[in-house]
C-alpha cells in the first residue's frame, strides 16, 4: 500500500526504511551524506518551497517531506493495520 509523504508523492510501504525528524538530520556529518546523495540525484525535495519536517528513506531514494515524522508514522501504521487485520504478524 502506498504511504502519502507529501504533495502528490507516495511510496510503497514495503520500500519504506525510515522516517527521521529533519532537525536531527540536516546538520553535521549527516549533512555531508545528504549533499553526496543529492549529487547522485537520489534526494527529492517535495516540500514545494515549504519547511522540511522529515526525511523519508526508502530502499533507493530519500525524500525531504513537509509532513511531520509522527504523522507519517501514523499513516504507515494505519495502512499496515488495515492490510493485516487478522492474518499478519507484527514485524516490530
Amino acid at each position: 500500500m502506498p504511504v502519502f509523504i507529501g504533495g502528490a508523492t507516495a511510496v510503497a510501504g514495503e520500500r519504506l526504511l525510515a522516517i527521521i525528524d529533519w532537525r536531527y538530520f540536516a546538520a553535521g556529518d549527516n549533512r555531508e551524506l545528504l549533499d553526496r546523495l543529492q549529487g547522485q540525484k537520489r534526494v527529492f525535495d517535495i516540500t514545494d518551497g515549504g519547511r522540511p519536517k522529515s526525511l523519508v528513506i526508502t530502499d533507493n531514494e530519500l525524500y525531504i517531506s513537509p509532513i511531520s515524522p509522527l504523522t507519517l508514522k501514523k499513516r504507515n501504521d494505519r495502512l499496515r493495520k488495515e492490510i493485516c487485520e487478522s492474518d499478519c504478524v507484527e514485524e516490530y
